[in-house]
């Protein structure tokens, strides 16, 4: 482990009984709050947040026992995941030319046939896309109970359990790179659409029941979205956030996660110690947990009380010549407090 802490450890998670949870249903403070009624301004929290240090050791964190049996189910996760976003990757044109097809030639059973059997086998794929996502919301409640469940502050808790804090990144970050395969992939919605169309209107094709057609429909939503994965990762957030009663302790978490990625990329001494790739790295989980932070609090990421520098976020992600623009729309584009009143000229400036 490498963690050096000069921040004051204040005891805000929630202690639990067992027999209060599924785990533990009771709220609490935030650390966040006390922070802020303890220090009495923004610019002090920043500085509280800033004096985190703890060197994620993404390359070589190795799961407790306590932690292994999770790891291990999110590492079979990940790995399946890779699999099917290399399958996104190299969908190309997917079943365009027989759609064209098809459509030229409306009457023609050879081709009709041929079409719906090139887009069943497209649909096979576009199933594993959507099925991938579903093992990804099961794990994330895991993953967040582990991280946010306390005792001990977030920063303290994230060294501790190194290991899953660097599966919950991943799983961050393979969420914004599977959305952005998607949005580079527009054969695959024309493909599902077609291929709905032919189930409910092809008079070569025998109707399908309606549990495929309810399925069809949901893989074809899920699908339609700009970021699916993302909404798949707020929405497992939130709601999980709201079952248990612990809002604060989700955002507190994922606060320290963003000054945490940021020291790995603005920290000369953390910097030298990681490759070009693991600097993208941080840099797209960073801004993955910003979004997703600002989807869970009420308040958002981008209000003057705020904990998060966004500015200084901003200028770290602007350092990164292989991803800035693309991370700098997620930010403008798929938060949900940016455009608020309450965000400061000087923020939306920094993102202008």
């Amino acid at each position: 482990m490498f963690t050096r802490f000069r921040i004051a450890c204040f005891p805000c998670f929630s202690h639990y009984c067992d027999d209060e949870m599924p785990e533990a249903r009771r709220s609490s403070a935030g650390c966040t709050d006390v922070v802020r009624v303890l220090l009495g301004s923004n610019n002090s929290l920043y500085e509280v947040y800033n004096s985190i240090d703890v060197f994620l050791d993404v390359e070589n964190a190795i799961p407790s026992p306590e932690e292994k049996l999770l790891y291990d189910r999110v590492e079979a996760v990940l790995n399946e995941a890779e699999l099917v976003l290399a399958d996104l990757k190299s969908y190309g044109n997917g079943g365009s030319e027989e759609v064209r097809q098809a459509i030229r030639n409306p009457d023609d059973v050879e081709v009709q046939t041929h079409a719906f059997e090139a887009l069943s086998a497209f649909y096979e794929r576009e199933r594993s896309y959507y099925e991938i996502g579903q093992q990804i919301k099961a794990v994330v409640p895991d993953l967040l109970w582990f991280l946010c469940k306390g005792p001990e502050c977030p920063a303290a808790q994230i060294e501790k359990c190194q290991a899953l804090s660097v599966q919950l990144a991943r799983v961050i970050d393979y969420v914004h790179r599977f959305d952005c395969a998607r949005m580079e992939t527009p054969a695959l919605l024309n493909d599902l659409s077609y291929y709905r169309r032919m189930l409910t209107s092809s008079q070569y094709i025998a109707a399908p029941d309606s549990d495929y057609s309810e399925e069809t429909y949901k893989i074809h939503s899920f699908l339609s979205d700009a970021t699916p994965y993302l909404n798949i990762l707020v929405g497992v957030t939130s709601n999980f956030a709201d079952e248990i009663k612990l809002t604060s302790n989700i955002t507190d978490t994922l606060v320290t996660f963003i000054y945490i990625c940021r020291h790995m990329l603005d920290r000369k001494a953390n910097l030298d110690r990681i490759t070009p790739e693991i600097q993208d790295f941080f840099t797209r989980v960073m801004v993955g947990a910003l979004i997703l932070y600002d989807h869970t609090d009420p308040s958002g990421a981008f209000c003057r009380s705020s904990p998060i520098d966004i500015r200084t976020l901003v200028n770290v992600v602007k350092s990164n010549e292989n991803h800035s623009e693309r991370l700098l729309n997620g930010i403008r584009y798929t938060t949900k407090h940016f455009n608020d009143p309450t965000t400061p000229k000087s923020v939306r400036t920094a993102l202008s």
